[in-house]
């Protein structure tokens, strides 16, 4: 928890740093790797990243059977839009 306040507090420092500038989101799918190891389909996460500052702001794996769509509210919960903006 204190690590998450600490990312939580940097993070919304370097959001006031550049401006509020926009945070890109971007799914992968780890199709190869997954591709022997389970049969419930590949890994799919998604991550957020700062491209301003070049930093990712957080990653979510999709559940399983799912695509990157299925990740994407996990990530915007654990970003709190709210305390960014």
């Amino acid at each position: 928890m204190a690590f998450q306040k600490c990312l939580l507090a940097w993070v919304q420092a370097l959001h006031e740093v550049s401006g509020g500038q926009f945070i890109a989101i971007d799914g992968k799918a780890a199709r190869a790797a997954m591709a022997c190891s389970t049969d419930k389909g590949p890994l799919c996460l998604v991550s957020a990243w700062a491209s301003a500052n070049h930093v990712v702001l957080g990653q979510v794996a999709a559940p399983a059977g799912s695509s990157e769509l299925g990740a994407l509210p996990a990530l915007l919960d654990l970003l709190d839009s709210k305390a960014l903006s």
